[in-house]
């Protein structure tokens, strides 16, 4: 069976201070639009004196979300959603007809707890008889030591035992996957700087020795055996942000979808980035897609 998985930046979802109910309206739209059996979100906004207060706001607005999507988001009575940093939080939705919950498995990593800047959620999903690991995760924008050091997190997280997994977020940073094309074997995310035009933000991508920052990528994909879904999948390089009249950044591709190392290439059955016609600019990234064959997976169950 194919099953579809969305990762989605929602630009500062539900964010009282800034009221935009009709943007809002129409994210919630795209999300429902994707009609994935699983999504991503990242970005939901929550204030709060400390991390309950802020665990409490992001609970309620990924519920909100699921609501409004006809997704569904709890385990055990909780939502699967972390408390990051400041107002940005991560969360998970599915789809209940074809998706069942293993209680008991939920995790939160989030910044009071433990250190990761917008935070991670995980849990285990069974899907067509097929059990599988999610996470969405949402690492920092202005640190490259911190977004490595969130990395090592994240292959904890997933790692935890020997079923498959997926993570889908925004990494704030490219990829570290190489491909051998006509001229010869390059970064699949080639660096888009120094750009034509210099900005402050750029240094955030950079480390000290001025070239593109890839250090939570090499944590994920050289230390810790995850692989690209887009590399896995052989699909041409498409940016998922970089596009929007807000954004100073040059087309990068910060939003991912990894395997964890027992995830076959085979079963990665599709891949594709969000039309920006689709997406307008009611959110500054474009919504990344893969489709997986669970009938691939390790852990499969019989067909027929």
């Amino acid at each position: 069976m194919i099953i579809t998985l969305a990762t989605v930046n929602a630009w500062q979802l539900y964010d009282e201070q800034a009221a935009q109910p009709e943007r809002w309206r129409r994210v919630e739209e795209l999300v429902a639009g994707l009609n994935a059996d699983v999504v991503a979100v990242q970005e939901l906004i929550a204030d709060g004196a400390d991390e309950p207060a802020r665990q409490a706001g992001a609970d309620a607005a990924l519920r909100r979300l699921a609501e409004r999507t006809g997704l569904y988001c709890e385990v055990d009575g909780r939502a699967a959603a972390a408390a990051g940093g400041g107002r940005y939080h991560a969360g998970l939705l599915w789809r209940a007809d074809r998706a069942s919950v293993r209680p008991g498995s939920l995790v939160r990593l989030g910044r009071a707890s433990h250190g990761l800047w917008h935070g991670m959620v995980t849990c285990v999903l069974t899907i067509d008889g097929t059990p599988l690991r999610v996470g969405s995760v949402h690492l920092s924008p202005h640190s490259p030591p911190w977004r490595a050091a969130d990395a090592y997190q994240v292959l904890t997280a997933m790692h935890p035992d020997t079923l498959p997994g997926f993570v889908g977020g925004d990494w704030n940073s490219i990829g570290a996957s190489r491909i051998e094309t006509g001229d010869g074997w390059h970064h699949y995310d080639r660096s888009p700087y120094p750009a034509p035009v210099w900005h402050p933000a750029h240094g955030y991508q950079l480390g000290g020795d001025g070239q593109v920052d890839r250090g939570a990528a090499e944590v994920l994909e050289n230390a810790g055996g995850m692989r690209d879904c887009a590399v896995l999948f052989g699909a041409p390089w498409q940016p998922t942000t970089g596009y929007h009249p807000i954004d100073p950044q040059p087309p990068r591709r910060i939003d991912r979808w990894y395997a964890t190392h027992r995830v076959p290439a085979a079963a990665i059955a599709g891949y594709a980035v969000a039309d920006p016609g689709r997406v307008g600019t009611d959110t500054d990234h474009r919504p990344v897609l893969v489709t997986v064959d669970t009938g691939a997976l390790p852990g499969a169950a019989p067909a027929g």
